[in-house]
Order: C-alpha cells, then sequence, then structure tokens
C-alpha cells in the first residue's frame, strides 16, 4: 500500500500551478496536484479496509475505485462514488475525535479536501492496527468490543 499524503499545503498548489505556468509538466506529480494516482490510492486504501473490517467481524460493504489512468477525467458522479466510498468505510467503524470531517463534496476540491479524505483512511488504519493489538476497540458511545 503506497502510503497515504495528508499533509498538502497552499504552497504546494502554489508550487505546482507555477512549474504549470512555465510550461513544465513536472506538476503531475507534487503534492499541490491530484491526479489518476492519488485517485488510485484513495481507492486501493478504501478497498484495504474494507477488507480489514470484513476479515475481523465487522461490516464493510464501502468499494473504492481504483483503474484511474492519466486521461481520466472525474465526472461530479465518479467523485461522489469516490466520498461515498471514504464515508462508507469511515461509518463501517471508528475514528479518532480529531480525525477530520470529510467534504460534503469533491466538486472545486482544495488541498485540504484532500488531506482529508486521506487523513481519514489514515486514521482507520492506525485504528484497525491498534484494534488488531488489543483485540478491543472503543465506540464514541464508551461501549468496546472485544
Amino acid at each position: 500500500m503506497t502510503a497515504l499524503v495528508f499533509d498538502r499545503t497552499q504552497a504546494d498548489v502554489q508550487e505546482a500551478r507555477a512549474l504549470r505556468a512555465s510550461g513544465l509538466d513536472l506538476a503531475a506529480r507534487l503534492k499541490g496536484c491530484y491526479d489518476h494516482i492519488d485517485r488510485n490510492r484513495v481507492g486501493q486504501a478504501v478497498n484495504a479496509v474494507a477488507a480489514w473490517l470484513n476479515a475481523n467481524g465487522y461490516h464493510s460493504a464501502a468499494a473504492g475505485v481504483t483503474g484511474w489512468t492519466q486521461a481520466s477525467l472525474p465526472d461530479a458522479k465518479q467523485n461522489a462514488a469516490m466520498l461515498a466510498a471514504v464515508t462508507a468505510v469511515r461509518d463501517d467503524f471508528t475514528v479518532f475525535a480529531g480525525t477530520p470531517a470529510l467534504p460534503v463534496t469533491l466538486h472545486g476540491m482544495d488541498y485540504a479536501d484532500a488531506n482529508a479524505l486521506e487523513r481519514v483512511l489514515h486514521d482507520l488504519f492506525v485504528m484497525a492496527e491498534w484494534a488488531e493489538r488489543c483485540r478491543v476497540v472503543y465506540f464514541s458511545d464508551d461501549t468496546f468490543y472485544e
């Protein structure tokens, strides 16, 4: 699994814009851009979290979309499906109190929205790791399961 990226900044966006404006197409792999590689990483992470949940007695029907290519131009329906998949897997487990809220839409997504998507998935992986080590998970209603 490729490391999730959730530390993008406005400076990353400005650097990517400057490179693109100069005619260099190096911007595609900078943190200030969001492309097919990022979308595939999110889809793979959703699938990995859902698989872990299903293998460990939880239930998740979340399905991340992968197979994005450089030529892929996501439309509103595909953006909604990507956001719904991350939302579904988040709702299937528990996250930290400090885990960011997900954006309402990916239309006009900015670096903070991209960070939130991948931070939620990162936090789910951390919680799954803790649950695996401890075999105990506390939920927000103060109940726990062994």
